[in-house]
């Protein structure tokens, strides 16, 4: 888990500064931090159905931190598309 934090976090950052300079390769940071999260519980998974001890608070903080990085995810590719000023809005 230290590890998935180190590299979710490092993650987070470069699509952090994607966002604030409106590149269109902010998203897929945030994309591969989903990755990360989603092998770890992956693996998470497969440690508890072999019946080994676990937290139960470290399954749902995973589950909650999945769901708010493709939440920040979808934001970001949402707004980081390019506008076209030319063509007229209704």
């Amino acid at each position: 888990m230290l590890w998935m934090n180190l590299l979710a976090g490092a993650f987070y950052l470069c699509g952090a500064v994607g966002l604030f300079r409106v590149r269109s390769w902010a998203p897929y940071p945030l994309l591969l931090a989903l990755g990360v999260l989603l092998f770890v519980a992956f693996i998470c998974f497969f440690h508890v159905g072999q019946e080994s001890p676990f937290g139960q608070r470290t399954i749902g903080a995973l589950a909650l931190r999945i769901f708010v990085t493709l939440v920040f995810a979808i934001s970001v590719y949402l707004f980081s598309r390019p506008v076209n000023p030319k063509v007229p809005t209704c």
